[in-house]
C-alpha cells in the first residue's frame, strides 16, 4: 500500500531530525521535551471505508466508532470490520453531518434531508413537527447534554428532542452551533451574530473577539476550556473569554492530560505540542493528515481524525519508540551496552565497528583498520570499561580508545564470540575452535577444555547459585565447575544449537535454542520447564534471552516476548510485541538488547527501539462483551418476535426468548470492541445443556447451533486477552426451545389415557374375535368332518360296494345251483373281490390315520406296496427320496395319490414289459414331485387317449390340483410325474 510506504519514509526522515534529543532522553531519562512514539493507522477505501470523505465521528457506549461520510452513508467500526448503512437500510440520506447517542443507546443521525434514529435493528425517520412547510427535519448539529438531545435545524432553529417529539426553543437569533459543557452542566450556543449565549440565562452574552472562531470544549487540568482557532479560552463568571496557555496559538483539537500535550491543527498541519508551544517529536508522521473535518478521542486514549479528502486516521500511543534508524551505519546492530562514565550508548555492529551515541547526542564511529575487529559479537560491562568480543580479537573500551588483548603466547584472542563476568569480576571468553579463556587483572589465562566437545562457545552465563559457568554451543549446554567440563543433560529437548543463556531469579538457567523454544532448568533440582510457540511464544527460534526481575525477555524473528511467571514457574502472562505495538522492525538481533531498571533498548533490522512502559489510561466508557444479534435460520425469522427487548439496550436483543420447536437453528453474533488492538481479543463459547466443553479459543465472533432439541439453554461467551490469556469479560444469554405439542405434559397424559382406552378396546375386540374364531373354526371343522365322512362313504361305496355286491351275487349263485356251475371259477372271483376289498380297506384305514397325512409317509406307503407288488415278477424296483423338509398332505390328496400310482404300477406290471421301474419323491423349487419311471415298451398316443386307466389318473390329478405329466414313446419307456404346489399342502 502506498500509504504504508509513505509512513515508513516519513518515519525515517523524522528520526534523522530528532535523534539527538531522543538519545539524550534515552540515556539520562530526564524530564524535558516530550518524546512519545505513536502508531498511526490510515483507513481508506482499500480497508473498507465506503467514502474517503468523513464528515462526523462518534464513539458509543459499547466502544463502536460511528463514522458519518459524504455520500457513503453511516458506518460502524469495531477495529476490524466496517459495516455500512445506506438508504436501502432505511437511512434518510447518505450525507451524514452529525451523529449522537441518546440515553437509551439509540444512534441519532443528522442529515440535510432529515434525522434517522437507529436502535441496532432498524432505522426510523423523525419528522418536522414545528414547520408545516417542510416535512423533513433537516439538521446541522445534534448534541447530547445531561442525557437530553438538542439539535439545530438547517435554518438555525434550536430544538430539544424527546423520543419522536421535537420541542422548539425560542432564540433571538438563529443558532450556528451548540457547545455543551457537561462538566459544569451548562449548555452554550453560538448565534449568527457571533454572540455566545447560555441556555436558561438570557442575560449571559459574550461577543467573540474579532477573527476568533470557536469550537468544542476540551477538558484539561480540572476544567473545561473552549477551543478556538487561536488557542484556548476560559469562560469566566463575569461574562468574558479569558485567554489561557498563550503558547498554544493554533486550534487545539484534543488534550492528552496524561501526557501533558495538546494536539493542534492549523493551515492543514496537525501537530502535537507541549504547553510551552514546543513541538513534540514525531510530528512528521502526521504530514499525511490534512483537510481535517472532525476528530474525537476515544475511551482508550486513541485519537480519530476524519478528513474530507483522505479518509480516516487513528493515532494511538505505542509501546515502542524507534530512537534510531540505520542511517549512521549500513551494518546490522547486535550487542548494546551503556557506558557508565558518560551515560552514552555503545552499539556493536556487524562489520562497521562500534557506533557511540554520546550524551550530547553526537554520533561517532570507532572503526578498526583490521576489518575482522569491526565484527562485534558481544559486549560485557565492567567498572573500568566495556569488554568487546569481535571476530578479530578481544578488546576493552575505556570511553576513549580500545585496548586489545593477547593470550599468554602473545597472540591476539581472535574469534571471540561470547563474554560474561563472574562474581569475582573475572571475564570469561568463549571462542571458536573449542577455546575458552579467562581474564583476571588484565592477565589472560587459557582454560583446559577437556570434556568440552563442541567447536565453539556461542554464549556464556555465570551462575552464582552454584558457582558454575554455563556454556551454550551447537552441541548443547556444558558446565564448567571446579575446573572440569561436563555436559548438562536436558532430556526434555533435542538440542540443536544454543542461542542464548540467562539466569532467572538466581536459581533458574534459561536456555534459548535454535528451534526448540525455551528450556528453563532449575539449577538445584534439574527439573526443566518448556516454553514454546504452543505456550504463546512468537517463535521457537530464539535470538536472545534476558532475565529482568520478575520478567523474562525473549527475542525472536517474529518479535519480542515478555514472560512473567507465578510461583513454581507457572506462566502468569506472555506479552507479545511486534509491529502492532510499535516494534515495526519485528525481527530482533542476536544479543541485540540492553535492559536495566531505567531503560530497555532493542536492536532490530531497521534500527534501535526503546520500550515504553504502559501508562494506565482509564476508559471513558466501560466497554463490555455483548451480543450483536440473535438470528433464526440465518435471519429468515426474527428472534425479536418471540420475546420483549430492552428499550435502553442497543441491538434490541430479545430477553429470555422462547422459540418454537421448528425454529431450532439459532445463530449468535457477539463482540468486545477493541479498536486499538482488535487482534488481541479472542473468544470461546459454551452452550449449557448442549455442550460439555468450551470451544477452542479463536477470533471468531459468531456461533451457530442447528437442530437444537427442546429445552432450556444458556449461551456463555468469554472474551480473552490474546496476549496473556487473561479473561476480559463474560456474558450469559438464556433462551428456550419450546417443546412440540406432542412432547407436552398434557398431550402425553392424553396419549396415555387414549392408549389405555385403546388397549382396553383392543383387548375386548380381541376376546370377541377369538370367540368368533373358535366358533368359526368349530363350524368349519364340523363341516369338514361331515364332508370327509361323506367322501369316505362315497369312496368306500364306489371302490368296494361293487365288489361286495359281486360277492353276494356269487354266493347266491352257489346256493341256487351248487352242482350246475363251475364252483371253482366262482370261488376265484369271490377271492379276487375279497382281496380287492382287503387292499382297499387297508388304503382307507391308512389314509384316514392323521399321522400319515404327510408326504414322507405317503412315499413309503407307495414304495412298500410296490415292493410287494413286484416281488414275484421279473421287474427290478427302486425308490428315491430327497425331500429336505416335511410337508403335510390332506386325506383327500393322499387317497388320490395312492390310487394314481397304484394304477400306474398296475399298468407297468401288466403292459410295459419293463425290466426296471423306479419311484421317487423330490423337491424342485416350490413344488414336490412324485415320479414313476419304467424302461418298457411304452404306448402310442392313441392308446393313451383310449386307456381308461390313464383317464382315471388324469381325473384324480385334477381333483387335487396337481400337475400331471405323462411322457412315453414306443420302445422308450414311460414316465409319469405328479407335481404338487407346496403352498397348497404345507400347514
Amino acid at each position: 500500500m502506498w500509504y504504508k510506504f509513505f509512513e515508513l519514509f516519513e518515519m525515517q526522515m523524522r528520526n534523522m531530525f530528532r535523534f539527538f534529543v531522543l538519545v539524550v532522553l534515552v540515556v539520562f531519562q530526564t524530564v524535558g521535551v516530550y518524546s512519545q512514539s505513536h502508531r498511526i493507522i490510515h483507513y481508506s477505501l482499500a480497508e473498507g471505508l465506503p467514502s474517503s470523505q468523513v464528515l462526523s465521528l462518534m464513539e458509543d457506549k459499547r466502544g463502536y466508532l460511528w463514522i458519518g461520510t459524504y455520500g457513503g452513508g453511516l458506518v460502524r467500526f469495531d477495529g476490524r470490520d466496517f459495516i455500512t448503512y445506506t438508504k436501502k437500510h432505511g437511512l434518510v440520506d447518505g450525507d451524514i453531518k452529525t451523529i449522537a447517542q441518546d440515553k437509551s443507546g439509540n444512534i441519532l443521525v443528522g442529515t440535510a434531508r432529515g434525522v434517522s434514529r437507529y436502535d441496532g435493528n432498524k432505522f426510523v425517520t423523525l419528522r418536522n413537527q414545528f414547520d408545516s412547510s417542510d416535512n423533513t427535519l433537516q439538521v446541522r448539529q445534534i448534541a447530547l447534554f445531561n442525557d437530553s438531545l438538542f439539535l439545530i435545524s438547517r435554518t438555525g432553529k434550536f430544538c430539544m428532542l424527546s423520543g419522536d417529539s421535537v420541542r422548539l426553543i425560542d432564540t433571538a437569533h438563529p443558532v450556528v452551533s451548540l457547545l455543551p459543557d457537561n462538566i459544569n452542566s451548562q449548555l452554550y450556543y453560538l448565534t449568527d451574530d457571533r454572540i455566545l449565549r447560555k441556555r436558561g440565562r438570557p442575560e449571559f452574552r459574550i461577543a467573540l473577539p474579532s477573527g476568533v472562531s470557536i469550537g468544542d470544549f476540551v477538558y484539561f487540568n480540572g476544567e473545561n476550556l473552549l477551543s478556538s482557532n487561536v488557542g484556548l479560552y476560559r469562560i469566566s463568571d463575569n461574562h468574558s473569554m479569558v485567554r489561557v496557555y498563550p503558547f498554544i496559538k493554533s486550534w487545539p483539537l484534543i488534550i492528552d492530560s496524561i501526557d501533558s500535550a495538546v494536539w493542534t491543527y492549523s493551515n492543514d498541519i496537525l501537530k502535537k505540542m507541549d504547553w510551552k508551544g514546543r513541538e513534540v517529536g514525531g510530528n512528521d508522521l502526521l504530514k499525511g493528515i490534512f483537510d481535517v473535518t472532525c476528530y474525537i478521542k476515544d475511551g482508550d486514549g486513541g485519537i480519530w481524525i476524519g478528513t474530507f479528502t483522505n479518509g480516516l486516521w487513528h493515532i494511538v500511543n505505542s509501546q515502542f519508540e524507534r530512537i534510531s534508524t540505520r542511517q549512521h551505519t549500513n551494518d546490522a546492530i547486535f550487542p548494546i551496552e551503556r557506558v557508565r562514565k558518560d551515560n552514552s550508548l555503545l552499539l556493536g555492529t556487524y562489520g562497521g565497528g562500534l557506533l557511540k551515541v554520546a550524551s550530547n547526542g553526537c554520533f561517532s564511529s570507532i572503526v578498526n583498520e583490521v576489518k575482522s575487529k569491526n565484527f562485534v559479537y558481544d559486549m560485557a560491562n565492567a567498572p573500568e570499561g566495556i569488554w568487546i568480543a569481535t571476530a578479530g580479537g578481544l578488546g576493552k573500551y575505556n570511553g576513549r580508545s580500545i585496548k586489545w588483548y593477547n593470550d599468554s603466547s602473545g597472540k591476539e584472542l581472535d574469534s571471540t564470540l561470547s563474554l560474561d563476568i563472574d562474581s569475582k569480576k573475572q571475564l570469561w571468553v568463549g571462542r571458536m575452535g573449542r577455546k575458552i579463556n579467562m581474564v583476571r587483572n588484565d592477565s589472560v589465562f587459557e582454560i583446559n577444555t577437556s570434556g568440552f566437545d563442541s567447536y565453539d562457545a556461542l554464549s556464556l552465563k555465570y551462575s552464582e547459585f552454584d558457582s558454575t559457568l554455563y556454556i551454550g554451543s551447537i552441541n548443547g549446554v556444558y558446565a564448567l565447575r571446579n575446573g572440569k567440563f561436563e555436559k548438562v543433560n536436558i532430556s526434555e529437548i533435542n538440542i540443536n544449537g544454543i542461542s542464548g543463556l540467562s539466569v532467572y531469579k538466581a536459581r533458574y538457567l534459561v536456555i534459548g535454542t535454535a528451534d526448540e523454544g525455551i528450556a528453563i532448568m532449575n539449577i538445584e533440582t534439574g527439573v526443566v520447564t518448556r516454553l514454546t510457540e504452543e505456550d504463546g511464544l512468537l517463535s521457537d527460534l530464539i535470538y536472545f534471552v534476558k532475565a529482568d526481575g520478575d520478567d523474562l525477555w525473549i527475542g525472536t524473528p517474529n518479535g519480542i516476548n515478555k514472560v512473567n511467571f507465578k510461583e513454581g514457574m507457572v506462566i502468569s502472562s506472555i506479552d507479545k510485541y511486534n509491529n502492532l505495538n510499535g516494534f515495526t522492525g519485528i525481527e530482533t538481533n542476536s544479543n541485540g538488547f540492553y535492559i536495566d531498571d531505567s531503560i530497555k533498548v532493542f536492536a532490530s533490522s531497521d534500527g534501535i527501539y526503546k520500550y515504553i512502559e504502559n501508562k494506565v489510561r482509564p476508559r471513558l466508557n466501560h466497554v463490555k462483551l455483548h451480543l450483536e444479534d440473535v438470528s433464526l435460520f440465518y435471519g429468515e425469522y426474527s428472534s425479536r418476535d418471540f420475546a420483549e427487548t430492552r428499550d435502553a439496550e442497543f441491538f434490541r436483543i430479545p430477553i429470555n426468548p422462547v422459540f418454537p420447536p421448528e425454529l431450532n437453528h439459532v445463530s449468535f453474533k457477539f463482540n468486545l470492541v477493541n479498536k486499538s488492538l482488535p487482534v488481541n481479543v479472542r473468544f470461546k463459547t459454551k452452550l449449557d445443556n448442549f455442550e460439555n466443553t468450551w470451544t477452542i479459543v479463536s477470533d471468531r465472533r459468531d456461533v451457530t447451533y442447528s437442530s437444537l432439541p427442546p429445552g432450556d439453554y444458556n449461551l456463555r461467551v468469554v472474551a480473552i486477552n490474546g496476549i496473556d490469556g487473561r479473561q476480559l469479560d463474560e456474558l450469559q444469554y438464556p433462551f428456550t426451545i419450546e417443546s412440540p405439542f406432542y412432547m407436552t405434559l398434557w398431550f402425553r397424559a392424553l396419549i396415555i389415557v387414549l392408549i389405555l382406552l385403546a388397549a382396553g378396546l383392543a383387548f375386548y375386540l380381541k376376546v370377541q374375535q377369538k370367540v368368533r374364531d373358535v366358533l368359526r373354526v368349530e363350524k368349519i371343522r364340523l363341516a369338514e368332518n361331515q364332508i370327509l365322512r361323506q367322501e369316505i362313504a362315497r369312496d368306500f361305496h364306489d371302490e368296494m360296494g361293487n365288489h361286495l355286491a359281486k360277492i353276494v351275487s356269487y354266493v347266491d349263485v352257489l346256493k341256487i345251483n351248487p352242482e350246475g356251475i363251475n364252483s371253482h371259477q366262482i370261488l376265484g372271483k369271490i377271492e379276487h373281490s375279497v382281496k380287492f376289498i382287503n387292499f382297499g380297506t387297508r388304503d382307507f384305514i391308512w389314509t384316514i390315520n392323521p399321522k400319515n397325512n404327510n408326504a414322507t409317509s405317503l412315499f413309503f406307503y407307495v414304495r412298500d406296496f410296490a415292493d410287494k407288488f413286484f416281488k414275484n415278477s421279473s421287474i427290478m424296483f427302486r425308490s428315491f427320496y430327497d425331500l429336505g423338509s416335511e410337508w403335510n398332505i390332506s386325506y383327500k390328496s393322499s387317497r388320490e395319490i395312492i390310487l394314481i400310482f397304484k394304477e400306474a404300477l398296475t399298468n407297468a406290471l401288466k403292459h410295459s414289459k419293463a425290466r426296471n421301474v423306479s419311484f421317487s419323491l423330490l423337491r424342485k423349487d416350490n413344488v414336490i414331485l412324485f415320479a414313476l419311471h419304467d424302461d418298457g415298451v411304452g404306448f402310442s398316443q392313441d392308446d393313451h387317449r383310449s386307456s381308461g386307466g390313464l383317464i382315471n389318473i388324469e381325473y384324480r390329478a385334477q381333483k387335487i390340483k396337481g400337475k400331471l405329466h405323462i411322457s412315453t414313446k414306443a420302445d422308450e419307456g414311460t414316465q409319469i410325474e405328479l407335481a404338487l404346489d407346496i403352498s397348497h399342502f404345507k400347514e
